[in-house]
C-alpha cells in the first residue's frame, strides 16, 4: 500500500488557544482534505495522597452542559515542559503542589481530528498551597479512595476519557510514583 503524503495544512479559524483548520494529504494518489484542531498539548495529573486516596475534580464543562468528574489536567503553554505544566495546573486547580511527580503515558485522544497529545503524571507528596482557579473555571475537589474512583469509571459515572485513562494507567502501576 502506498505511504500517505502530508502536503499542508490550511488555516481557517484561530481561537484564544486552538487553531482550526485543514491538514492536506495525498491519499491513494488524491489530494484529501481532513478537518484538524491544532493544539499544543496537555497534562492529566493522578494525584495520591498517603491513605490512598486520588483527588478528583467535579468541574462543570459549558460544551456539554454537564458536571464531570475529572483528575486534575490542562492545556500547555507555547513551548512549556509537560511537567511543569503538571505542577502549575495541580496547584492552579487544586491548591496542590506535589513533591514527587511522574510521567507515566502519553496518549492522543482523537488523532482523527486533534494534534493533542495528553501526558499523564501521578503526584504524590502533596503539600497544599491554595487553590488559584481561572475565572472561567468552577471546579469542586473530591478526596476519593482510588479503588472506588476506578470502581465510578466501571459503573459509568467518570465518562472522561482522559481520566479513565489516567486512572487505569495508574492503577496497573499500582499507583505508585517512584
Amino acid at each position: 500500500m502506498e505511504r500517505p503524503r502530508w502536503k499542508g495544512f490550511r488555516e481557517l479559524c484561530r481561537g484564544r488557544r486552538f487553531v482550526f483548520g485543514q491538514t492536506i494529504a495525498i491519499v491513494k494518489g488524491r489530494e484529501q482534505r481532513f478537518d484538524t484542531l491544532l493544539h499544543p498539548g496537555a497534562v492529566a495529573i493522578v494525584a495520591m495522597d498517603d491513605n490512598e486516596r486520588v483527588l478528583l475534580e467535579k468541574q462543570y464543562r459549558p460544551i456539554i452542559d454537564k458536571w464531570l468528574y475529572e483528575v486534575p489536567a490542562g492545556t500547555l503553554e507555547e513551548g512549556e515542559d509537560p511537567a511543569e505544566a503538571a505542577r502549575r495546573e495541580l496547584l492552579e486547580e487544586t491548591g496542590y503542589e506535589p513533591r514527587k511527580l511522574c510521567h507515566v503515558a502519553s496518549f492522543y485522544p482523537s488523532p482523527g481530528v486533534s494534534t493533542e497529545l495528553i501526558h499523564v503524571y501521578i503526584a504524590g507528596d502533596l503539600v497544599y498551597k491554595g487553590q488559584r482557579l481561572e475565572e472561567d473555571e468552577l471546579i469542586e475537589t473530591i478526596w476519593i479512595p482510588v479503588e472506588e474512583a476506578v470502581d465510578m469509571v466501571w459503573r459509568g459515572e467518570i465518562v472522561d476519557g482522559k481520566t479513565i485513562i489516567a486512572l487505569l494507567v495508574a492503577k496497573s502501576l499500582g499507583y505508585k510514583c517512584s
